[in-house]
């Protein structure tokens, strides 16, 4: 084998990840939005899950964003007792951000954990930890280096915003190979591509986010989103039409699929 095997396989390994992570998202959210709207016909107010995620400034915003009501069980049963505990016994205000790292890991291995009890889920438990505890451990030592005020300034950079969201978008992406994978394609694929693959697939998903980041934020896009005069857009007559037919051909494929519904991305693990 050459030793350039692991690049193509990277770029394969970027592409099927982040096709993944975007069905995921669809077939989640979308699946809330329905829960959701059951819910209001029944008169009862559910909470939303998902708030726009691929726009997080950091991984940390992104669990802010991304299955919010897990994120906020684990975040009250599990972080905030464990950070207090560790606070208790260590004490000292000094030590709180390096507590919280600890914190953020523990309480992500354990998220990881709770998608299921392989090795695999193990590891996206790793890659989830190490992420949050990067996160807040980077926060602390770019504000001690810079200072609150210049790391503030830093943070609001339009350039600087979009490419910590390609980062977080990258690293998400490259996290879902534990969902993705079975265990025997898991582990053939950390034999085959190793780090250098791994952070060529990570850079590859960064930079395509990137460039849809740049393009979707820029002058020109938003000038175009406004082109066009309030003459040409669709009367109310048109948007109920379109939504009837959208919500005829769902009903459709519903009463087809009945006797072979599709499955909830959840349901397999």
């Amino acid at each position: 084998e050459s030793n350039l095997t692991w690049l193509p396989l990277s770029v394969y390994l970027a592409g099927t990840v982040a096709l993944f992570t975007l069905y995921m998202y669809l077939n989640f959210s979308g699946y809330m939005d329905i829960v959701i709207g059951c819910g209001t016909l029944l008169g009862m107010s559910l909470p939303e899950n998902f708030n726009k995620p691929f726009s997080a400034s950091n991984f940390l915003d992104f669990w802010s964003r991304w299955h919010i009501t897990l994120s906020q069980w684990f975040k009250t049963y599990v972080f905030n007792p464990l950070l207090k505990s560790l606070k208790y016994k260590w004490g000292g205000r000094s030590y709180s951000n390096y507590l919280a790292s600890i914190s953020f890991f523990a309480t992500f291995l354990l998220m990881g954990l709770w998608h299921g009890t392989t090795l695999v889920f193990l590891f996206y438990g790793f890659f989830l930890g190490f992420g949050t505890s990067f996160n807040k451990f980077y926060q602390v030592a770019l504000t001690g280096f810079f200072g609150k005020e210049r790391y503030a300034q830093l943070s609001d950079g339009p350039l600087y915003k979009i490419l910590c969201q390609s980062l977080t978008v990258g690293y998400f992406s490259l996290s879902m190979i534990c969902l993705v994978a079975g265990k025997g394609l898991f582990f053939d694929g950390l034999k085959h591509l190793g780090a250098p693959g791994f952070i060529c697939a990570l850079l590859v998903i960064s930079l395509c986010a990137f460039v849809t980041l740049s393009l979707s934020s820029s002058p020109l896009f938003r000038w175009g989103k406004s082109l066009a005069p309030e003459s040409i857009k669709p009367s109310v007559w048109r948007q109920n039409t379109w939504l009837a037919l959208k919500l005829l051909v769902y009903l459709s494929l519903v009463f087809y699929e009945l006797s072979s519904a599709p499955e909830f991305v959840y349901q397999g693990y």
